[in-house]
């Protein structure tokens, strides 16, 4: 980095400079900067300098709340979990005992073959969605929260468990096949 004056010191830093309140943004100093989704809150317009190493303070959804980027997860363990930011993979599919992770239920089933058994990992649930294959559904309650079906077309006969228990069935399935819940 350069070395650059500050408060009649030096330190080490990048470069950048804050054009509002004129401090030097260092690698990552939170304290006089604080960053959301890549921009400054103390600073309305202020966006994180793109060649600094962040080191990535991710949320839920896997995107860094100080500096935006957003992981592609492409290092998966085996229970579905990223490596790099631990963001849970909202379903898995299994299928001739190939486990395959997926986020939205939509692209869960377009994974899925006929046979295949798909669990809920983390309690996210879209509706609006068909199944089209006879599958088995884990719902895989849990203890604090309560996974819901709702809204779903199931046109493929369908086998509905759940292993852990506290999820439930509710309203708006459409049924048009012979399904075991």
């Amino acid at each position: 980095g350069l070395v650059c004056e500050q408060s009649g010191g030096t330190q080490t830093c990048n470069g950048y400079k804050c054009e509002n309140c004129h401090s030097w943004y260092g690698e990552v100093d939170e304290s006089a900067h604080l960053w959301s989704y890549g921009y400054c809150v103390y600073h309305s317009g202020v966006t994180y300098p793109t060649d600094v190493e962040c080191t990535h303070k991710w949320d839920i959804w896997g995107t860094c709340e100080i500096c935006g980027f957003d992981c592609e997860h492409d290092t998966l363990g085996n229970n579905g979990i990223c490596e790099n930011c631990d963001m849970q993979m909202e379903y898995s599919v299994t299928t001739n005992n190939v486990t395959t992770y997926h986020n939205g239920l939509y692209e869960a089933l377009e994974a899925a073959e006929d046979g295949s058994y798909v669990k809920l990992l983390r309690d996210i649930f879209e509706g609006e969605v068909t199944f089209n294959k006879a599958i088995t559904f884990d719902l895989n309650g849990f203890e604090m929260s309560q996974p819901s079906l709702y809204d779903h077309i199931i046109k493929a006969n369908v086998t509905f468990i759940d292993s852990v228990g506290g999820g439930f069935m509710s309203f708006d399935m459409l049924i048009f096949a012979e399904c075991t819940f």
